[in-house]
């Protein structure tokens, strides 16, 4: 960085230097003038008593006989000396001589006024006895023009040495301050990268205000690097916290909504439809609050990026629309889009965050409206030819809002009013990421309302055009989109690879009921291993497996001719950024979160897989029909008891299905039980890293299952494990066993049901 020279220290200090030595200089002269002006006076006055002395001895014979002429001519003598303007010799007769340099006698008067240099002139024959006196006359001009001469003389002696001093206290203040100074700040604007290295001590000021200041700035310095070591930390601990608790969070989500997804696919009463509806509903609203979290997360820590991609503006609007048309229909609302044929259809931006700008508006208008519309409208707000900025518009009839409450909308976790969580639901966090989603793309965000007759909320954002030339032409939208029918992929063949045996039934039936043949992986190594002895149309890979992970075999696959171009999609409850960055980084194509939406699921599929393309037979899926959900008096009896196993949370999951019900209970029997003998093998290995594998897979189906003590177990011995507690992870494996044989005895029960 370049400093302005006149704002540098640097050309200070030279200033200061500079006036101080022309200060010093100008107070010499106002001392010295007067000193060199008296000096040259009594130089030039000793000069005259001098001749005086040398020529009164001659005059006096002169004055002793009266003799005027000889008078004269000592007069006129002295009148040749520079400084003598005037000689006047009196006797006690009368003047013998009277002359001056220009001609003209001096009168008493002139003489008084003239101070001159008086003498006596005494007799050649006794030297007590004066005859004469004599008056010498000094040039005022002459004594002038001296002393300007000595004033000039002596200003050149000193104007040499008040530049020698100035350049000295120059120096020696760039010497000893300026330039340890500049280094100091040149090394400190050097270090703002926080690499944490120290400043040197300047030389020779070990025990100086500057070395104190160095050390003092070392100090801050070393502070400062250590609290950015402990922020960074934080944060990165933070990241790892917030990945973590996605994934362990969004895996029970999958399991509800997903079996709520498979459960509504049967022979259902309407009782029991509501109530797997309202789950499945009560899951979607969950995973909603769990994105926002993560997207504040993103904005928070600075992470939140925006993608660069061409997309279609009816497409995005269609996307929206059929998102949200469902949730008002229900609400028996009319929900309508409007984009001005102005806008062009084709835009490169982040389609994915432009909707969920827009949801954000339209799922807040349609929560806050009770009857009437909700009304979507995209106008072009400005136009350039790379650029274009559009106005995003979501109107309603909903309830309003006063002045107060607007200004308090678009902060992080502020809502119109404390009630409205309580009465609607809501973290708050919708608008102020829909804020922060506009400002990177260069928009702004506001509202406008009506107190009891609706609101208006709006957006900018900017997008930039494709090289080629913008299309333009009008594509009609209706009111709601229309209602595709669902995608079939009859006989696709499709490699499933994922750990969670309650994911794999989930995502199977999924399949199957699209028409898919589905060949399970439980690992990665397995995933490699078939992936490579038969024929695949897509594979759909789970990231955190045991062993060999997703990424690893997506890696192995790639380097293999036979799959090297086979699609490969991650499905995996890890929903950073960073997580879906490291997926195609290794070469995966697509990336689906978890849970896992049907209807997005099934696009995604389709996206590589081409619906009915594979000539293998179509295969037949079979509908389980639902039994009523019976309780024996003896189960109810033995609920009264500490139970080890929740059967009734396991049926409230799956209501009704016992068939279901008994196929879970054998699975995770089957699972448990042989991951409890693999962490008994694992511990005689000391092999922490599968202990610690072992205990976070087996703790969320332990605990989906109802198994709560045995699924607190299972994260103690993840948490030991990672600790590297050995005595720890003994006395946990033991108590592992004893709740597995409890939870086993009921679960034989549960079996049998």
């Amino acid at each position: 960085m370049t400093f302005p020279f006149r704002s540098g220290i640097a050309y200070r200090t030279a200033r200061i230097v500079a006036l101080v030595a022309l200060l010093l200089g100008a107070g010499s002269l106002a001392i010295i003038s007067p000193l060199v002006h008296e000096r040259t006076r009594s130089n030039a006055s000793a000069r005259l008593q001098s001749l005086v002395d040398t020529v009164a001895n001659t005059t006096s014979a002169a004055c002793f006989v009266e003799d005027a002429v000889l008078a004269t001519d000592v007069a006129k003598g002295l009148l040749m000396n520079s400084v003598v303007s005037g000689v006047v010799i009196r006797s006690a007769e009368g003047e013998l001589a009277n002359s001056a340099r220009d001609g003209k006698p001096w009168t008493q008067a002139e003489l008084d006024r003239a101070h001159g240099i008086v003498r006596k002139i005494y007799s050649p024959f006794d030297s007590s006895a004066p005859v004469c006196e004599m008056v010498l006359i000094p040039d005022q001009e002459e004594l002038t023009r001296l002393s300007r001469e000595s004033m000039l003389f002596a200003v050149s002696m000193l104007v040499p040495h008040m530049l020698a001093i100035m350049l000295a206290m120059t120096f020696v203040v760039f010497r000893w301050i300026v330039l340890p100074i500049k280094k100091m700040s040149d090394r400190l604007h050097a270090m703002r990268d926080g690499s944490g290295e120290l400043l040197a001590v300047p030389t020779g000021h070990g025990n100086s205000e500057l070395g104190r200041l160095v050390g003092d700035i070392n100090e801050l310095t070393s502070g400062l690097a250590r609290a950015k070591d402990a922020a960074e930390q934080a944060s990165l601990s933070k990241g790892a916290f917030l990945a973590t608790m996605s994934h362990e969070i969004r895996t029970p989500i999958n399991a509800v909504v997903g079996m709520a997804y498979l459960a509504l696919k049967t022979d259902l009463t309407e009782q029991q439809r509501d109530y797997i509806e309202k789950i499945r509903a009560s899951g979607g609203h969950l995973l909603d609050l769990v994105n926002d979290v993560l997207d504040f997360a993103k904005i928070e820590s600075g992470k939140l990026e925006l993608e660069v991609a061409a997309f279609d503006l009816d497409q995005l609007m269609d996307r929206v629309a059929s998102i949200a048309s469902l949730r008002a229909r229900q609400k028996g609302l009319t929900l309508s889009f409007h984009v001005e044929l102005a806008i062009p259809r084709r835009l490169v931006g982040d389609s994915l965050r432009i909707g969920q700008i827009l949801l954000n508006y339209i799922n807040n208008a349609i929560k806050f409206t009770a009857n009437g519309f909700v009304e979507v409208r995209a106008s072009l707000a400005e136009k350039t030819d790379r650029r274009c900025r559009i106005l995003l518009e979501v109107s309603d009839s909903g309830i309003g809002l006063t002045d107060e409450q607007m200004s308090r909308l678009f902060g992080l976790f502020h809502q119109a009013d404390p009630s409205t969580t309580r009465k609607y639901g809501g973290t708050g966090l919708g608008l102020a990421i829909s804020k922060q989603i506009a400002g990177l793309m260069s928009g702004e965000v506001g509202v406008k309302s009506t107190y009891g007759v609706g609101s208006t909320f709006w957006a900018t954002v900017e997008v930039d055009l494709p090289d080629e030339a913008p299309d333009t032409a009008p594509v009609p939208m209706s009111d709601l989109p229309t209602v595709q029918p669902a995608l079939r992929f009859d006989g696709a063949r499709v490699l499933l690879a994922e750990d969670n045996l309650l994911n794999q039934q989930i995502a199977k039936e999924m399949l199957e009921d699209a028409g898919v043949v589905v060949t399970l992986a439980n690992d990665g190594k397995e995933a490699v291993d078939r992936a490579t002895s038969a024929p695949f149309d897509c594979i759909l890979m789970d990231v955190r497996m045991p062993g060999i992970d997703g990424l690893q075999a997506t890696k192995a696959l790639r380097m293999l001719k036979t799959t090297a171009d086979l699609p490969i999609i991650a499905m995996t409850a890890n929903a950073m950024v960073e997580d879906r960055e490291d997926c195609l980084r290794v070469g995966m194509n697509d990336f689906i979160p978890k849970p896992v939406n049907p209807e997005q699921f099934l696009q995604i599929l389709g996206k590589w897989i081409q619906p009915g393309a594979s000539g293998v037979a179509p295969r037949e899926t079979e509908r389980r029909t639902s039994a009523p959900d019976n309780i024996s008096t003896k189960e109810q009896a033995a609920t009264k008891e500490k139970t080890h196993v929740d059967l009734t949370g396991i049926r409230r999951n799956i209501r009704g299905n016992a068939e279901q019900i008994r196929n879970l209970v054998l699975i995770f029997r089957q699972t448990a039980s042989k991951s409890l003998a693999d962490a008994h093998l694992a511990f005689a290995a000391k092999d922490a890293a599968q202990l610690a594998q072992i205990g976070h897979r087996c703790k969320s189906s332990s605990r989906y299952m109802g198994a709560h003590d045995f699924a607190d177990f299972m994260l103690d011995l993840e948490t030991s494990a990672k600790q590297g507690d050995w005595a720890r992870i003994e006395t946990t494996l033991l108590r592992l066993d004893e709740e597995w044989s409890r939870v086993e005895a009921e679960l034989g029960g549960a079996a049998n049901y």
